[in-house]
C-alpha cells in the first residue's frame, strides 16, 4: 500500500510539473524589433554600416536605426538615393510608400548625440 501511495504522488507530481511546461515558439512580432541589446550609435559611428566591403547595411529614421543588410532593394548599400550608414528620414518620410516599409525591418538601436 505504501508503494502506491509512493507511486500515485510521483505520478501526480510528474502530470502537475508536465502541465507547467511550454513547448510555445517565441512570438516573432514581439520579438522582431528588440534584439538583446540595442545599440546606441552617433551619426559618424552610423557611418561605418555602409553596406559595403562586407558591412552590414544600417539606416536611421527619425532617431531609429534599422537593418537593412540583406534586404535586396538596399543591395550595394544604396536604394532610390539613399545611402546605408545614413540619415534617411527625409527620404523615406516623402517617399510615396512612407514609412511603412520600415515595419518589416529589425530595428538595432538608436542614434545619440
Amino acid at each position: 500500500m505504501k508503494r502506491i501511495l509512493v507511486f500515485m504522488t510521483l505520478l501526480v507530481g510528474a502530470f502537475t510539473l508536465s502541465a507547467c511546461e511550454t513547448n510555445e515558439e517565441p512570438n516573432p512580432d514581439t520579438t522582431k524589433d528588440t534584439p538583446s541589446e540595442l545599440l546606441e550609435l552617433t551619426i559618424e559611428e552610423l557611418a561605418m554600416y555602409d553596406g559595403k566591403d562586407g558591412m552590414d547595411a544600417y539606416i536611421t529614421v527619425n532617431g531609429v536605426v534599422y537593418d537593412v543588410t540583406g534586404v535586396a532593394a538596399w543591395n550595394g548599400g544604396t536604394h532610390n538615393g539613399g545611402m546605408a550608414g545614413t540619415d534617411v528620414s527625409e527620404l523615406i518620410n516623402s517617399a510615396p510608400h512612407g514609412d511603412g516599409v520600415l515595419d518589416d525591418l529589425d530595428i538595432v538601436g538608436s542614434i545619440i548625440d
